[in-house]
């Protein structure tokens, strides 16, 4: 029986993915990444050397989307940042993060959202244990900063603003986890999201024995040259299809670590498998029983197909309503956005003055 787990969307990374927080309160008290820093360090040196942190940069709805803003959204998209800096394109996806942002954080207000006593001493317990890692910070590199100082440092905002964005991520969190709640989908349209998107759905089981090599990655202990686990592989694959049990050659002979499911892996034509172990598994005309050898990174795999086939509705139905509820919140979140109210008025001058003159 096929057993394959595609995860539905995570609807609290959803909501934190408005706002940073979770990433920034998570990574800022660990200590450990260091990535994160530098990465947010870059994108405060950056927005705010020599300009003022509180300048507006855009309007939406009547609300300020300022600077030291963006800094939060700027390192959702940190990964896009060329070498030489800031681009207008970049600058303007944080701007349209931020505003869909001020945007929840009006409607949340306006059906009456507000902060619970848990969330106040969240928020609270947030900004000590901010105040904490500062103190463990000037300890290891003999300094003499503030949270504040910290926050400023890390993150462009010092804690006031910190303060607000949490309150604001926290109210709308709870309003988006509500509305995704009410949300319901009824079981003929899940069936027919399920039919339409058959394809993302088929799964196949590949029992598989690998020779690695000399300088692929994993090899170094093999002793082999390529061309004799090629061999190795072709005389393995007669064998298999002489009749000899491949699940005991799989243990005899296999270079793969992983060898719980006797050589078994379950997946989709999308997961993240090497290319050459995808196009046998899912070439035209494939299928169970069918055995061959194919090339990947690794080396030479001796393949069969176990089973191949769609996972059943009943089983992706849970991942298949709670994609569509996420996709409903998103387009009442769009309509939000599109009300001319939320119009977004965006500060050419002031997005040119963050990217230099030589942009």
């Amino acid at each position: 029986m096929l057993a394959y787990s595609k995860t539905g969307p995570n609807m609290i990374s959803y909501i934190y993915k408005l706002s940073l927080m979770g990433a920034i309160f998570n990574e800022m008290t660990k200590g450990c990444n260091m990535n994160f820093f530098i990465s947010l360090a870059i994108a405060a040196v950056l927005l705010f050397a020599n300009k003022p942190p509180a300048a507006t940069v855009a309007t939406v709805g009547g609300m300020d989307i300022s600077q030291d803003e963006l800094a939060f959204h700027i390192f959702g998209i940190s990964q896009q940042m060329p070498e030489g800096g800031l681009t207008k394109d970049i600058i303007v996806q944080a701007i349209g993060r931020a505003s869909e942002y001020k945007v929840i954080e009006s409607v949340a207000k306006e059906k009456g959202y507000a902060l619970t006593n848990e969330e106040r001493s969240t928020i609270k317990q947030t900004l000590r244990s901010v105040d904490q890692a500062a103190v463990s910070n000037n300890q290891i590199y003999n300094a003499r900063k503030t949270g504040d100082d910290y926050l400023r440092e890390n993150t462009g905002v010092g804690k006031n603003r910190y303060k607000k964005l949490m309150e604001v991520s926290l109210i709308g969190g709870r309003m988006l986890e509500d509305l995704y709640g009410e949300t319901e989908v009824a079981d003929d349209e899940a069936l027919a999201r399920y039919e339409a998107d058959i394809e993302m759905f088929n799964v196949a089981s590949v029992r598989h024995i690998l020779f690695t090599y000399e300088g692929a990655p994993g090899g170094e202990e093999s002793g082999r040259a390529k061309e004799e686990s090629e061999k190795l592989a072709h005389e393995t694959v007669s064998r298999v299809k002489a009749g000899e049990d491949m699940a005991r050659l799989v243990h005899e002979l296999s270079d793969d670590p992983y060898l719980e499911e006797d050589g078994v892996y379950t997946f989709g034509p999308t997961d993240g498998y090497d290319p050459g172990f995808l196009g046998w598994t899912f070439a035209e005309g494939r299928k169970a029983g069918d055995v061959g050898v194919c090339e990947s990174v690794y080396g030479y795999h001796v393949m069969r197909l176990e089973e191949f086939g769609a996972l059943p509705f009943e089983e992706v139905k849970p991942y298949i309503v709670d994609t569509m509820k996420y996709d409903i919140v998103n387009n009442i979140i769009a309509e939000w956005k599109n009300e001319p109210r939320f119009a977004l008025q965006i500060d050419e001058d002031a997005v040119a003055s963050m990217i230099g003159s030589d942009s």
